[in-house]
């Protein structure tokens, strides 16, 4: 057994020591504010990401460990840390908040990726939302952040407990805790695993489980928000996808609730979105309608891996959530470098920052999904997936509610190059900073070549096979 779980930590070691030696000495530096002291943390917090993205390399499954660093849990690891870095740049860095990054990035979603035992698994999910929800309070903008946080914990309390009571009656059923794939099926297993696929939809904010999203993501800090709009519902995305592969795909159950779940959370987001004037409450409840075309994405993988030859994860949700992961850091990267925060201060906004708002409007394009962007060929391959799946009519609804999305998304637009600058201007932070556009260029670059690069998909498959 020793043995066992010494060539299981060998797997993650290079991403493990990389990160959490770093995670140690901001520890240690964290009590310091000296500037030059905060330059060398920053230096080494952002360097310590950039580094593990470089060892990160498939090292294969092996029967019976405890953690397995194959395909799938490399490419969700490398978005995991794709998605920490603007937040790296961006954080203050009084406290303890670069060692809570840290320890979200690794000890949570690196264990959540690569945990092949339930039990290590929920140790990885508890350990990502734990620094998650202090740094709701440590990164607030005003003191409703406390109140957020709070929300944010209770929220997340009952997605976890939901997800222990499945995991007991799955040891009942089973006897073993370990993440293989189970042969036969029944009512109680169907039970077992609804209750933990709760527990992940509570973690990416699907309707009717929704209701703690908004207030959190309004309360937060922009680069904050930024994180967890992209790498905590890429780990939820994953966590579902776990789930799913531990049954055979026709055992229904749990996967067919997912269209409804999709239909109703991708509506509840585009409708209550057309109403909010907060810019962060409206990309927050975007977010929930971009939850509702991954989960979409995410049913039509399990109904397509019989023909599709079983495979660990959906192609096209990961193309989904890449193109995503960029085109909503950028565009809540606009928010943060413009001092936006209600939507009366877009009015005359690209009078005054031209630049700044043309990539705005971009990112807003981009998850408006208009072509030639990584939203319009993101959301393509997942519609049509659900077509392949026998899910036409799914595809209907989806392609309404983008339709829908479509009149808030160029509202915003409307709002920059449209309406006179009014009364309410948003305070001037002065010229971007040299840091600043060059994470302004990493988000859009990439959201172009997205849209222009149907080979993606085949090679996020290629990744997902090894």
């Amino acid at each position: 057994m020793n043995c066992c779980v010494t060539d299981s930590f060998w797997l993650c070691a290079p991403v493990v020591l990389t990160i959490g030696l770093t995670a140690t000495l901001l520890s240690a530096l964290g009590g310091l504010s000296e500037e030059r002291t905060s330059r060398l943390a920053r230096f080494f917090l952002v360097s310590s990401i950039v580094a593990a993205l470089c060892v990160l390399a498939p090292r294969g499954a092996q029967p019976g460990v405890l953690l397995r660093q194959d395909g799938l849990a490399v490419l969700w690891q490398g978005l995991f840390l794709l998605a920490a870095i603007p937040l790296a740049v961006l954080m203050p860095l009084a406290g303890e908040g670069p060692a809570l990054l840290l320890g979200s990035v690794l000890i949570g979603m690196t264990l959540l990726a690569a945990a092949n035992h339930l039990i290590l698994f929920f140790l990885g999910l508890e350990l990502m939302s734990l620094p998650s929800y202090l740094l709701v309070e440590r990164l607030g903008r005003d003191k409703r952040a406390l109140e957020a946080a709070i929300k944010y914990f209770f929220a997340g309390s009952v997605g976890s407990a939901l997800f222990l009571f499945g995991v007991s009656i799955f040891y009942s059923l089973t006897g073993t805790l370990a993440m293989d794939p189970i042969g036969v099926t029944s009512p109680r297993l169907e039970l077992a695993l609804a209750l933990m696929g709760a527990g992940a939809l509570f973690k990416a904010g699907a309707a009717p489980l929704h209701f703690w999203l908004p207030d959190v993501y309004e309360a937060s800090a922009p680069e904050l928000v930024g994180f967890f709009s992209t790498g905590v519902k890429a780990a939820a995305l994953l966590f579902l996808f776990r789930v799913l592969l531990l049954v055979p795909p026709a055992a229904g159950g749990l996967s067919s609730w997912l269209p409804w779940v999709s239909v109703a959370t991708m509506t509840v987001g585009n409708v209550l979105a057309l109403r909010q004037t907060s810019l962060q409450r409206l990309l927050a409840y975007s977010s929930i309608a971009h939850v509702g075309y991954l989960l979409l994405g995410v049913w039509a993988w399990n109904e397509l891996r019989p023909a599709a030859g079983g495979g660990p994860a959906s192609p096209s949700v990961f193309v989904y959530a890449a193109a995503y992961l960029f085109m909503s850091t950028g565009a809540f990267l606009a928010l943060r470098l413009g001092g936006l925060t209600d939507r009366r201060q877009l009015a005359g906004f690209a009078a005054r920052r031209p630049s700044l708002a043309a990539f705005l409007a971009l990112m807003l394009l981009s998850l408006a999904s208009i072509p030639p962007t990584g939203g319009f060929l993101a959301k393509l391959l997942v519609f049509w997936d659900a077509i392949k799946a026998g899910g036409a009519w799914l595809a209907v609804v989806a392609a309404a509610n983008s339709i829908v999305g479509l009149a808030y998304y160029f509202a915003l637009i409307r709002d920059l190059y449209l309406s006179p600058a009014g009364a309410e201007t948003a305070k001037d932070p002065g010229p971007i900073p040299l840091v600043g556009g060059t994470l302004a260029l990493a988000c859009a670059i990439p959201t172009f070549i997205l849209g222009l690069w149907p080979g993606a998909w085949e090679l996020a498959a290629r990744w997902l096979e090894r």
